[in-house]
């Protein structure tokens, strides 16, 4: 029980810096998408130059619609992937993350689904009511 108790002082999460970390990270993967469409661009001209320079030498000829077509289709199956595969992950996490690390809402949705269940149970016994009155009648 100790190790635990240590375990959870080293390698346990904290939330020691606060909100503006966060809104930090936040703020710069959404501006990450635009310096990177920039970076692509730049770089995919350079791998052009280099790889039709290449080609060329082999005595292949390799169009630049062709390269970008290429560019371009990898970029569908990544965005694909991204889709389908990391983006589900990614919330999966999230959520974990945030119903473990003192959630704010988890008290709150604990005392609602106390009062759920206590509205469920009026529910089922109207119900037991209603049924019972309409056998008699």
């Amino acid at each position: 029980m100790q190790t635990k108790k240590y375990l959870d002082k080293i390698i346990g999460q904290s939330n020691l810096l606060g909100t503006w970390w966060g809104n930090l990270q936040t703020i710069a993967q959404h501006t990450n998408i635009y310096i990177q469409f920039m970076i692509l661009c730049f770089s995919g001209t350079s791998a052009y130059a280099v790889l039709s320079t290449a080609l060329h030498e082999w005595g292949y000829q390799l169009a630049f619609w062709q390269f970008a077509l290429g560019v371009v289709a990898l970029l569908v199956i990544m965005c694909l992937f991204v889709w389908r595969l990391s983006i589900p992950s990614t919330f999966a996490t999230w959520n974990e993350q945030f119903w473990k690390n003192k959630n704010l809402l988890r008290e709150r949705m604990a005392e609602r689904d106390k009062e759920v269940d206590a509205k469920f149970e009026e529910i089922k016994k109207l119900i037991k009511e209603n049924n019972e009155n309409k056998r008699v009648s």
